[in-house]
């Protein structure tokens, strides 16, 4: 499904109103598009602070008071006068919901585009850097790509620290080499080259900052430590890593979902190279 058949289905989706098939294509495409699921989920928060208003009745005698306060009119014109009250009234009452629902619905919206414009402005440069050198990754120089320890040794020694760097094998990747003087906005960072089987390329970032403004990017669903971007096609996966004060990101064409199973298995077999090299 493209993204105008989703947004289509979107309200039906947060109304419980679809189901089967349909149901299934609408979450997958949601589950792969960032901007599909920042107007789901806008969505779904306006309806929730609609939902949430709650309508005060007037006080009461409130009416009772005003008819008495009109003193020498006749029956007939009392009854006039009672009939425009409360028509006025329940008028009133019905457009303050209105008006209130409208007023969130608003607000939300304008919310979500202030921070969509501004938020992540910190990160658009990262962004950019990390795409322009990953999809270039074809003609990149490549400083080593000879033995694993002598890629592991280049990269530690540039970056004056120990990095693990994975072998990821059991996701069939392949380390190509380490291109470790990579200019990251003003922040030095190394990068780690694999290749799967079927040529896709993935690029590992190690930017040697724990203050890259990753927070203003979108969490990946149940993972709230991994911040996803995507850039003309490319995939991008940032974290921290606490254990030597770095910023990572895991960049690559392949779906978002292979992306942070690698990532995982990234983390993983960088814990247990830490733990064998005390």
């Amino acid at each position: 499904m493209n993204c105008n058949e989703v947004n289509e289905h979107v309200s039906a989706l947060i109304d419980d109103e679809l189901c089967g098939e349909l149901e299934g294509k609408v979450n997958a495409h949601l589950n792969e598009c960032s901007n599909c699921r920042t107007f789901h989920q806008l969505e779904q928060s306006a309806k929730k602070r609609v939902e949430a208003v709650t309508i005060t009745a007037a006080p009461a005698g409130l009416r009772d008071g005003i008819l008495a306060s009109i003193s020498g009119t006749s029956e007939k014109e009392e009854k006039i006068i009672e009939t425009r009250v409360w028509s006025w009234g329940s008028l009133f009452r019905r457009n303050v919901a209105f008006a209130t629902a409208a007023a969130v619905v608003i607000f939300v919206g304008v919310f979500v585009t202030v921070i969509g414009m501004f938020g992540a402005r910190g990160m658009t440069p990262f962004i950019n850097s990390v795409y322009a050198f990953h999809v270039g990754d074809s003609s990149a120089s490549i400083d080593v790509t000879h033995d694993f320890d002598e890629i592991t040794d280049a990269l530690a020694k540039d970056l004056s620290r120990d990095i693990p760097v994975p072998k990821l094998s059991g996701m069939q990747l392949r380390v190509e080499g380490v291109n470790s003087r990579v200019d990251m906005e003003g922040r030095h960072c190394g990068v780690v080259k694999y290749r799967d089987p079927d040529r896709q390329g993935y690029s590992h970032f190690v930017i040697c900052c724990m203050k890259v403004p990753i927070d203003n990017l979108p969490t990946v669903e149940g993972k709230p430590e991994f911040h996803y971007a995507k850039h003309k096609g490319v995939n991008m996966i940032f974290w921290r890593c606490n254990i030597t004060s770095t910023t990572r990101c895991l960049a690559s064409k392949c779906s978002r979902r292979r992306l942070v199973s690698i990532v995982e298995e990234l983390m993983k077999e960088s814990e247990e190279i830490n733990k064998e090299s005390k």
